[in-house]
Order: structure tokens, then sequence, then C-alpha cells
């Protein structure tokens, strides 16, 4: 099978997986937003293990905000950055197709060559 052929054959399930991670990506922004924005209400008695619900619900508004601020856009970026490098990693599966077809038709030359 060509490369070409492999990309195209596979292009539908690149397509599919990428629409998977940005859905993944955006349900996690939307629980992490939502952590974030959450407030406690105010109570006249406090229920017993109060204090502790309210030191783990701090804990996680900071690790919610922290997410947004450092996570979030790494996974926006990333299909971006793949798609910022296509045109390297197509040379390099040129320049690969091109060693193979050399080595199929060479399969004695034992000298490394770069095509």
């Amino acid at each position: 099978m060509l490369i070409s052929e492999a990309i195209q054959f596979n292009s539908k399930s690149l397509i599919e997986a990428e629409n998977e991670y940005k859905k993944n990506v955006i349900m996690v922004t939307r629980f992490m937003v939502g952590v974030r924005k959450t407030k406690l209400h105010a109570f006249n008695n406090n229920p017993p293990g109060y204090d502790d619900f309210v030191k783990a619900f701090q804990r996680s508004k900071v690790i919610a905000r922290d997410w947004e601020a450092n996570v979030y856009e790494d996974l926006i970026i990333t299909p971006r950055n793949v798609k910022k490098h296509n045109n390297h990693i197509l040379h390099e599966l040129t320049a690969a197709r091109k060693q193979a077809k050399y080595l199929v038709t060479h399969p004695t030359d034992k000298e490394e060559r770069l095509y």
C-alpha cells in the first residue's frame, strides 16, 4: 500500500479521532469551568464535616483554575501543532518511500544512502 493510499484510507478515522478529541476537551473544560464558577452557600448551622468539605472545595477550585490556565491551551493547540508540522512529516514520509523503493530494487547495497 502506498503512503498516500494509507493516509487516504485512514483520513476518515483521523478526522473522527480529532473530533472525539475536541469533544472530550470541551467536556472536561465545561466541568472545570463549572467547578471554578461554583460558589458555596452560607448556612446558619454548618453540617458535620463542612470544614473538610470547604477545604476540598477550595482545592478543587485551584485545580480547575490551574487546569484552565495551563492545560486547556495546550490541549487546544495540539491539533494545530500537528497540522503545522504536516509539511515536514510529508517530506520525511516521501524520503522514507524513496529509500524503501531503492532498497527493494538494490537489496544487496550495504551502503547507507539518503534520498
